[in-house]
């Protein structure tokens, strides 16, 4: 597997139905284009995608970005998406590290997904919580 750095806001905007296809094939809103950050990473194998994921990065300098919203190809097989996370995990890290973000966090709710991400150097921190949103305008 390998992967890509992508920007669907960008010139990488024609991928963007796929992944909100993706998201919605998995029980999930799809997430709109405007929430959704410009560092964004790819995983495919064989020409075909397989993940996809993206990295908010903080702007107030003390080097922490939040990978949010991965997401996997509907018709991976279940090892396919193990391998792809984690190779996006592994690529995402070294897009923050290249860009001097340190620490990544995540919000994660599926127990299977917790264990993978724990496999993939992650450590649990805060559980327990609800995440909430609130909009600014309107």
């Amino acid at each position: 597997m390998t992967s890509k750095v992508i920007d669907i806001r960008g010139a990488d905007g024609a991928l963007y139905p796929v992944f909100a296809e993706w998201w919605v094939a998995h029980g999930w809103p799809a997430v709109p284009m405007e929430f959704i950050p410009r560092c964004g990473v790819m995983v495919e194998s064989g020409g075909v995608m397989k993940a996809a994921g993206w990295l908010f990065m903080d702007n107030s300098g003390c080097g922490i970005g939040k990978m949010e919203w991965a997401v996997t190809n509907p018709s991976n097989k279940p090892k396919e998406s193990v391998q792809a996370i984690r190779e996006l995990v592994g690529a995402v890290k070294v897009v923050a590290d290249a860009l001097d973000y340190g620490v990544i966090f995540t919000s994660v709710k599926q127990p299977s997904l917790i264990r993978l991400f724990e496999r993939c150097g992650f450590v649990k921190s805060d559980t327990g919580m609800t995440n909430m949103i609130a909009l600014t305008r309107g």
